[in-house]
């Protein structure tokens, strides 16, 4: 769902998400959200960095929630 996930991000909230991982303190952590975001091409709703992203880039649960909603119906 990676390409549809982000074809329903608007473009404000896209360019936002990569200064998020930048801004992980912890190297591990910022390297594995990185790679995640980079590679992945599932997406699961309950994932906490994905959580934590998608707060964020300033949505809340059910702007989480309203994207996997919008992904699912592409």
């Amino acid at each position: 769902m990676r390409a549809d996930f982000y074809m329903v991000t608007s473009p404000g909230l896209q360019g936002n998400v990569q200064p998020s991982i930048d801004a992980i303190m912890e190297p591990v952590q910022r390297s594995i959200a990185q790679i995640e975001c980079g590679d992945s091409q599932d997406f699961e709703r309950d994932r906490p960095l994905l959580i934590q992203l998608g707060h964020a880039i300033g949505l809340d649960d059910v702007g989480i929630d309203n994207l996997f909603i919008q992904a699912g119906a592409l």
